[in-house]
């Protein structure tokens, strides 16, 4: 599968990343895979993460899907139903995901 740019303007800026960071790097736990059987596999992802609720962050969650929105309307026109909870990840030296 190729790789495909869509922009090269930020998502978020670096105040508001720098808040995120913040707010939410105290509150990750081991990152787990497998869906709904997920457990902690380290050989696969090693990596910390924390859920971000909607109400916790509106906003957040309302940047995020303006912005997909807008892309989708200028490349692709798919029709979108939703999204997935966002999540914080906190990768440290030597943490990957394969």
């Amino acid at each position: 599968m190729g790789h495909c740019l869509v922009s090269s303007e930020p998502i978020i800026v670096n105040d508001i990343c720098n808040s995120l960071i913040m707010s939410f790097q105290d509150k990750v736990n081991p990152a787990k895979v497998g869906g709904m059987k997920s457990k902690v596999n380290e050989d696969i992802r090693s990596t910390k993460a924390y859920p971000i609720d909607i109400q916790e962050n509106q906003q957040l969650y309302a940047g995020i899907a303006e912005y997909c929105n807008r892309m989708n309307d200028d490349h692709w026109n798919f029709k979108l139903e939703g999204m997935d909870k966002l999540q914080f990840l906190l990768y440290e030296q030597g943490d990957h995901y394969n």
